[in-house]
């Protein structure tokens, strides 16, 4: 998947709007933060800034699903409350969070990190996404803003909660339970695929795989035993059986979270994740199991990423502001 942010090296003022105008009881910084100073209360919405989302941005987000805005922000002058807006840029002004409720964010004088959620049901041909900090005097930094769709775990009953709903047992050197976790008891050691434990994966589950990039498998496994080696698979269900990983996972007495990432490069029609443990005589329980997407904080998941060493792209409005500029640094966008 592309970068989808659009002039994210500011190279001219395509795709970005400042159409601030003359004001006297305020002004906003970009100088490695966005620093509101604000000199007289009234709306929240007298003094804001926002940026307007591009038709590509607006189409990602029209693929719905949860989505998670972070920033770092405090004030200087000990508490401020502001209000956060995504939505519709004009008409009834419709917006994922509410002014007066959960889109209003209270911050103190220590810089800490801020997370909003929303689940995206409806997207608007105009949208924007901002700040609105004028209920207040106190004067406000904003740092290291992004939004991005939340991971979803493409794994069903990984936590085996519904015993063996959706998994498979294969082999015949031990015994398969699922009782709110999986537990293999290992009769006979021989070859790893010779009692196993899978889930076949649905068309949904690899569509979603399809979308490819970098994926990251996640399990709690220990050995009652104190030792154990095993097979974790992910690919082809019959064919070549073409895997992503080769080798074992090594566990010990003690329940740790084990993590195996891969870049998803191709899916087949038929697939499944499992667990291939009969390569030795040990036990082994694994509970938790998690497959999903890796995030990178900086990643190309991450449409609307900005820390403020350059202010040309905001757009500024408000009777009660005046707009400054640092541009020593560019803002980055990584893709």
């Amino acid at each position: 998947m592309d970068n989808i942010v659009h002039n994210g090296a500011f190279m001219g003022s395509d795709f970005w709007f400042d159409n601030s105008s003359e004001a006297d009881f305020g002004s906003v910084h970009f100088d490695d933060t966005l620093k509101f100073e604000v000199n007289k209360a009234g709306n929240q919405w007298d003094l804001q800034a926002y940026q307007i989302l591009t038709p590509e941005q607006i189409d990602k987000l029209s693929n719905g699903g949860e989505w998670e805005l972070t920033f770092d922000a405090m004030s200087p002058d000990g508490a401020k409350t502001f209000h956060v807006f995504l939505g519709h840029n004009g008409g009834d002004w419709a917006r994922y969070w509410a002014p007066g409720g959960d889109g209003d964010v209270t911050v103190d004088d220590t810089m800490k990190t801020y997370t909003l959620t929303a689940d995206i049901t409806q997207t608007w041909e105009n949208m924007k996404l901002g700040f609105e900090v004028g209920a207040s005097t106190a004067d406000l930094l904003i740092d290291n803003l992004a939004l991005r769709p939340v991971p979803k775990n493409i794994v069903q009953n990984g936590d085996f909660s519904d015993g063996d709903s959706l998994w498979t047992t294969e082999g015949n050197r031990g015994t398969v339970t699922y009782n709110d976790s999986l537990v293999f008891t290992v009769e006979s050691a021989g070859n790893p695929w010779e009692l196993q434990a899978f889930q076949v994966l649905s068309a949904e589950q690899i569509a979603a795989l399809s979308e490819g990039g970098e994926w990251k498998l996640t399990f709690d496994a220990m050995s009652p035993d104190g030792a154990k080696s095993f097979h974790v698979f992910l690919g082809e269900n019959g064919g070549s059986w073409s895997r992503y990983w080769d080798g074992n996972v090594d566990v010990d007495g003690e329940m740790k979270t084990y993590t195996l990432t891969t870049n998803i490069t191709q899916t087949w029609d038929n697939m499944k994740l499992g667990f291939e443990v009969s390569g030795d005589a040990a036990d082994l329980v694994i509970d938790n199991v998690s497959l999903m997407r890796s995030v990178p904080e900086n990643s190309y998941e991450n449409i609307f990423y900005d820390d403020f060493t350059e202010g040309g792209g905001w757009h500024i409005e408000s009777e009660k502001l005046k707009f400054t500029l640092a541009t020593a640094k560019p803002i980055q966008f990584n893709g």
